[in-house]
C-alpha cells in the first residue's frame, strides 16, 4: 500500500489520539480548569482559544445541560486534539427512581456539577466504547458513589464491572441496549432512549457540518468525517466480521429511531433513513 492510500486511514488513527486503546493515553481530563495544550478533554473554566470557542459554541449544549426530552440531556465539552475541535457529548440519563446514568463520562465544572447533580443522584457511568476510556479517572473521581460499566476492551480500568447487554435496575426501561457486532478493537454500544425515540451513538456516527474550517475541516476531511452525519474511515478501518456488523445494524429498531445523538458533533433530528441506508451498506 502506498502512502497516498495509507495517509487517510493513519491520519484519522492519530485523530483519535490518546482515545483507541494501545494508542497514545489522554491525560485524565480536565477538572476544575485543569488543561493540557496537547490535548484536553473535559469542562473547563479557561478560556478556550477562539479557534476552538466559535466552533464549538455552535453546538447547543456546549458546556451546558440541555434537556433533549423526558428523561434525557446533553452536555457537550471540548475534545481538542491536534488542533482539531471534535468536542466530546455526555449523555444523562434519568431513570424512572430519580436516579442518573451517564454515558462516556467526564470530569465536569463545579457549575456543572451541580447542574447534573440537581437532576438527580448519579448512580451509574457506562463506557459504551473502548476509544472513550479518556476522562473516565476524572468522572470517577468526581462522582465516587457511582457504579461503573464499561466495553469489553476496558475491563482493566479501576473499579470496572462489564456492560451488560440488558441494563440494571430501572434503566433497562429506559434504554434498549444494541451491541454493535464485528468490531472487536472498538466494542461500542449504541441505545435507543425510549421515551424520546433517540438513538445514542459513540463513534458509529459522526456529523460535522460545513461550519467548520480550516485545520479542523481538512482533519475532518482526512477522517471521513466531515460534511454532516458520516461513519468515519476509522471505525470502518475497525470492521472485521462484517456479517456481523450488519446483524447489529439491522437490530436497532430503526422504525422507532427519531434522531441520532452523537459523541461528537451536532445532534441530528431528520435524515436517520439517510443514515440508516448509509449503515446498512457498509
Amino acid at each position: 500500500m502506498g502512502l497516498r492510500q495509507m495517509l487517510p486511514v493513519q491520519m484519522n488513527r492519530m485523530v483519535f489520539i490518546g482515545e483507541a486503546r494501545g494508542k497514545l493515553r489522554l491525560p485524565p481530563g480536565i477538572v476544575n480548569g485543569e488543561f493540557d495544550r496537547r490535548l484536553h478533554l473535559g469542562a473547563t473554566d479557561e478560556k478556550l482559544p477562539p479557534n476552538i470557542a466559535n466552533r464549538m459554541q455552535g453546538l447547543d449544549d456546549f458546556q451546558v445541560v440541555v434537556e433533549r426530552g423526558p428523561g434525557l440531556h446533553t452536555l457537550s465539552v471540548p475534545l481538542v486534539t491536534m488542533g482539531a475541535n471534535f468536542g466530546r457529548r455526555l449523555v444523562i440519563v434519568r431513570g424512572r427512581d430519580g436516579c442518573l446514568a451517564l454515558l462516556s463520562p467526564v470530569g465536569l465544572t463545579p457549575d456543572l456539577h451541580r447542574q447534573v447533580s440537581a437532576l438527580g443522584e448519579i448512580r451509574l457511568l457506562i463506557v459504551p466504547t473502548d476509544f472513550h476510556d479518556g476522562g473516565v479517572a476524572a468522572a470517577r473521581r468526581q462522582m465516587e458513589g457511582a457504579a461503573l460499566l464499561v466495553s469489553d476492551g476496558l475491563m482493566k480500568l479501576p473499579g470496572a464491572m462489564p456492560l451488560p447487554t440488558s441494563l440494571p435496575g430501572e434503566l433497562a426501561a429506559e434504554l434498549l441496549s444494541i451491541p454493535i457486532g464485528g468490531q472487536p478493537s472498538v466494542n461500542e454500544t449504541v441505545f435507543l432512549h425510549s421515551a424520546t425515540g433517540l438513538l445514542l451513538v459513540s463513534d458509529l456516527i459522526f456529523n460535522f457540518d460545513h461550519r467548520w474550517r480550516g485545520w479542523s475541516r481538512l482533519l475532518f476531511r482526512i477522517a471521513g468525517a466531515y460534511g454532516g452525519p458520516k461513519v468515519s474511515r476509522l471505525f470502518r478501518s475497525c470492521i472485521r466480521d462484517r456479517a456481523a456488523f450488519r446483524e447489529s445494524i439491522n437490530a436497532i429498531p430503526w422504525s422507532k429511531v427519531t434522531g441520532i445523538v452523537p459523541s461528537h458533533g451536532d445532534c441530528l433530528f431528520s435524515a436517520t433513513e439517510r443514515v440508516e441506508r448509509m449503515l446498512k451498506a457498509i
